[in-house]
């Protein structure tokens, strides 16, 4: 305790040394803090965003869908009815339903676009996918009726409204043109780009038609019980219905997930460039504090103080800043972090500029315990190796040496 209280009062009695070198670690393990709630923010949203709108929580298509590099109607999966009624009985699947998607354009006026035409099941998709709700002008897809959902993005980029009609033109799968005039319906807004500004959504019913292949889908998407079982529910389905190809989450979204991964290193770049910033702030400063005080580390080994104890003293004092610019940065980080998880940190400057990442008006940080607890620790033990040499220095100081010349 004598080596706390010590390292303690050497710290109020330099209070202004004190302040900047905690001030320093504090900014940097703030920084630090905040990119960490950005980054598992934009993950968290990145894959809600995935999950409810695009890859579910485990897909099926049919052997070689998946291979291709645009992907058509040349491999769909048939006798669609038949293999939802068997997983409706199937145990950890919570819910399924069919999806036909293929290229098309979008004609309204004289504007031309192209774009994703994807049948939807109108009963079964919003037990799986969250796109029938998102819904903000119109209604959405009720039944079987010909009728078109667009993006808000897409309609915006064509000048489309409800009420518009607009005429599809597709590629069947036999090779022929195929087009319907339809109304459209409804305009959604669901925060992930390829859904809002590259989709028109129909009844699946029609899309089998326009793709004149009845009772047939490119793909069977499954909501599960949690997102972390669907590899175990993929691998699951794959033994019990063998013949799909099926895959979980994670595999279908692999470009995120390598992306994330690129980001996070580039992150760990950084905390490496703040952590060789502050390491040298800290250990500049317990360096100076053994030069400016060599004569009472002399005096403290001649009233009997051993060498070690001097040393701890010294590491007393990196961990005490370590954990004064760390309690700070956790307050401050924590606050700033807070404050942007609920107003948002606006995207709007980049337009319609593609990030990467399936998020387009806002990115929300959220706060991560570990996030925040490695952080922390981080800052003390950066503090610990910073004053680690200094300790060894002062341990090593010759007592005559340190009284008569001032030196250690």
């Amino acid at each position: 305790m004598i080596a706390i209280r010590l390292a303690w009062r050497n710290l109020q009695r330099n209070r202004r040394r004190t302040v900047l070198t905690s001030s320093a670690l504090a900014i940097g393990l703030t920084v630090l803090i905040v990119q960490l709630g950005l980054l598992d923010g934009t993950d968290q949203q990145s894959i809600n965003n995935l999950v409810a709108y695009d890859v579910a929580h485990v897909k099926a298509f049919a052997p070689g869908y998946m291979d291709q590099d645009l992907p058509g109607l040349d491999h769909t999966l048939s006798g669609v009815d038949s293999l939802l009624s068997l997983l409706d009985g199937t145990r950890d699947v919570v819910a399924a339903t069919a999806r036909l998607e293929m290229s098309g354009m979008l004609i309204h006026g004289g504007e031309e676009l192209f774009t994703r035409v994807v049948g939807v099941d109108p009963v079964r998709d919003g037990d799986v996918f969250g796109t029938l709700r998102a819904v903000v002008e119109g209604r959405s897809i009720q039944d079987e009726t010909p009728v078109a959902l667009v993006g808000d993005r897409l309609a915006s980029d064509i000048g489309l409204g409800v009420g518009d009609i607009v005429t599809l033109l597709v590629r069947s799968a036999p090779g022929a043109l195929n087009t319907r005039t339809l109304p459209v319906v409804g305009i959604l807004s669901s925060g992930h780009p390829k859904v809002d500004q590259f989709a028109v959504y129909v009844p699946l019913s029609l899309a089998c038609d326009m793709a004149l292949l009845p009772d047939a889908a490119t793909e069977i998407a499954i909501r599960t019980e949690r997102l972390k079982d669907s590899e175990l529910v993929s691998r699951t389905l794959a033994r019990i219905i063998p013949g799909p190809d099926w895959r979980a989450w994670d595999d279908l979204a692999g470009d995120f997930i390598r992306l994330a991964r690129m980001k996070r290193t580039a992150q760990g770049i950084i905390i490496a460039v703040l952590a060789l910033l502050a390491a040298v702030g800290i250990a500049n400063t317990m360096i100076m504090a053994v030069h400016e005080r060599t004569r009472e580390i002399g005096t403290l080994r001649a009233f009997g103080f051993s060498s070690s104890l001097i040393g701890r003293i010294f590491l007393w004092e990196g961990m005490l800043i370590g954990l004064i610019a760390g309690s700070a940065a956790v307050i401050i980080g924590v606050a700033v972090v807070s404050y942007l998880g609920v107003h948002g940190i606006s995207l709007e400057a980049y337009g319609d500029m593609d990030i990467g990442y399936p998020i387009r008006d806002a990115i929300y940080p959220v706060i991560n315990a570990g996030s925040v607890i490695s952080s922390f620790i981080f800052g003390l033990v950066l503090s610990l190796l910073a004053s680690w040499g200094a300790s060894r220095r002062a341990a090593r100081g010759q007592v005559v040496r340190a009284l008569r010349e001032g030196s250690l």
